[in-house]
């Protein structure tokens, strides 16, 4: 059992759901990787990587929705509802890509990237550790406004 469940959950159903070809392009490696924008990474700018959601059926652009959904849940619902709205108009331009294990929910990590939202999770420890080691990283950036610096430049 996981803190986030909705979220690992969300993301193993969007991996479900796509076609061998789909896989081809989401499934970046077979070994997940740590946080690419975590702490002291201001400035870094990723590339998207997976698959697009262009390339993606109504059903997967659903399923794509809801894991972000899942993740942006602790934003008050006014900046919520503006988030999704923005999230809806990038959607075609947004990538959902997976590295580590397809068969084991939690244990591997994923990006969501869009113009104007990067959302990664990682997973900090392997199968093979013990029960009160595993713990994992989910995050949230805006490229545009990382760490606040959009804002502080209007002041």
């Amino acid at each position: 059992m996981f803190i986030i469940q909705d979220e690992v959950d969300a993301a193993q159903a969007m991996l479900e759901s796509l076609t061998e070809a789909q896989k081809t392009q989401a499934v970046r490696r077979d070994a997940a990787i740590n946080l690419v924008l975590g702490p002291g990474e201001f400035g870094t700018v990723v590339a998207p990587e997976g698959v697009k959601g262009s390339h993606l059926s109504p059903e997967q652009k659903n399923l794509l929705i809801t894991l972000v959904q899942t993740r942006l849940g602790f934003i008050n619902d006014d900046n919520y509802a503006a988030k999704m709205q923005t999230v809806m108009q990038e959607l075609n331009d947004t990538y959902f890509g997976r590295w580590g294990p397809q068969d084991a929910p939690g244990f591997a990590y994923y990006r969501i990237t869009a113009p104007s939202t990067v959302i990664e999770y990682a997973p900090r420890d392997t199968l093979e550790e013990t029960p009160e080691q595993e713990h994992a990283h989910s995050m949230y950036r805006n490229p545009f406004n990382a760490y606040g610096a959009a804002w502080i430049g209007a002041r």
